[in-house]
């Protein structure tokens, strides 16, 4: 029997068996991942809360590796990924496949290309129908689709239209890159200066040297891989929308949404990136968009939709979707409702009493958002997402973060003692 390694070192026998009706097993969930984020080790400490299995394909030194949430993990190389995922789904036979990036969520895609009928059927729980990932992967193939329903979206502009936004210091237009990704290819422009800037940078692939750079801090072949994997210089120019960002995230099943959590956010860590603090809301016209974009392309698994609400009339445009789990995907509400939950109950694994927020609406991520939420009476009362679970991710990310280093360092030296 092929053996899988854990992340303290040791081996566990891959387990062929089928479905959760043999023996009743737990609900096994597989995470792959490219980008070292760390939101998953919270999605799969969650997971595992709920009972489940988790076990993790990613590069080596990943986050993932680090946690004793994770009971199996295999190495995804730089090469011939793809196929290393399929084998691994093969072996390992896990009820869904959860992707934490952009990338991972392609590499899982072109797997289907190495799987057999079985791992197809795994594969289809976890993305939905091939050619419906195809659109929801690009962002303008996407809100071309979404426009197709009659969904609200930003208009796009043209050239001469763009010219225009420029010459009106009152006007602005967003430029963003077809593969880009987390805030990345996102230039809002407002003056000829910010235009020339934003298309110099979408112009090629970075330089060898920065490749290089960021391969030997990584210990990975992995940017230099993907670089040149996705040279892609299209990109989609949109009008600017005034308002606030907004996420919602969906655990959905052959175009069902099972279950879905909103947030506006009211933070964010840089200009069109993730949120640090958000709040939780019921946004009708979120709901209903997801719900007709997930139907219609008969969407399954965790998925991520990006709206920006009008200030002036409180509509929320759709601005893209993300075929992965979202750094919301972890949280409870204060009703105790989780997207994990939804998961687990959809697949039958017995739900196990969740952790409830209390009742905040707001929830500052560490450490960003908790740095600026603490002490901080401009936010109310704030849900400070702390993971004391993971000590190491505490050590490291308070550097830089004096005040944090003082609120968490001494407790965890006391449960030490």
């Amino acid at each position: 029997m092929n053996t899988i390694s854990r992340p303290d070192g040791g081996a566990e026998p891959l387990d062929n068996s089928s479905g959760l009706a043999i023996g009743a097993r737990p609900l096994r969930v597989l995470f792959v991942a490219v980008e070292p984020w760390k939101f998953p080790l919270r999605l799969a400490r969650a997971l595992a809360a709920n009972g489940c299995v988790t076990a993790a394909i990613c590069p080596k030194g990943h986050p993932l590796r680090r946690t004793s949430c994770i009971s199996a993990v295999v190495a995804l190389p730089a090469l011939r990924s793809s196929e290393i995922i399929a084998s691994s789904i093969c072996d390992w036979n896990p009820e869904i496949v959860v992707c934490c990036d952009d990338e991972a969520a392609l590499l899982l895609n072109k797997a289907r290309s190495f799987a057999s009928e079985r791992v197809l059927g795994v594969i289809e729980k976890s993305q939905g129908p091939e050619e419906s990932f195809r659109i929801i992967s690009s962002k303008s193939r996407f809100l071309q689709h979404a426009k197709s329903l009659g969904i609200l979206c930003p208009k796009e502009l043209r050239l001469d239209e763009m010219q225009h936004g420029c010459d009106d210091s009152t006007a602005a237009y967003v430029i963003k890159k077809d593969k880009g990704f987390g805030g990345s290819g996102v230039f809002i422009v407002r003056s000829q200066q910010e235009r020339v800037e934003a298309e110099a940078s979408l112009g090629g692939p970075e330089s060898a040297w920065r490749l290089v750079l960021r391969g030997v801090r990584r210990r990975s072949l992995w940017p230099v891989v993907k670089a040149f994997q996705n040279i892609d210089k299209s990109f989609t120019v949109q009008e600017f929308i005034s308002g606030q960002p907004a996420n919602r995230a969906v655990f959905c099943s052959n175009g069902n949404v099972i279950g879905g959590l909103t947030v506006r956010v009211i933070e964010e860590k840089y200009p069109s990136g993730p949120g640090v603090i958000v709040e939780f809301i019921s946004h009708c016209e979120i709901e209903s968009t997801v719900e007709r974009i997930v139907s219609s392309l008969r969407l399954s698994g965790l998925i991520g939709f990006d709206f920006m609400i009008q200030a002036e009339t409180k509509r929320a445009f759709l601005i893209e979707a993300n075929a992965r789990a979202t750094p919301i995907s972890y949280l409870t509400d204060k009703t105790g409702f989780s997207l994990c939950s939804a998961v687990c109950s959809y697949f039958g694994q017995p739900l196990q009493k969740c952790r409830v927020i209390g009742s905040m609406e707001r929830v500052a991520f560490f450490p960003e958002g908790v740095a600026l939420a603490v002490g901080n009476p401009v936010y109310g009362d704030v849900h400070l997402d702390i993971p004391w679970e993971e000590p190491w991710m505490l050590f490291e990310d308070c550097a830089g973060f004096p005040m944090l280093q003082s609120m968490v360092l001494p407790r965890m030296c006391n449960e030490r003692d």
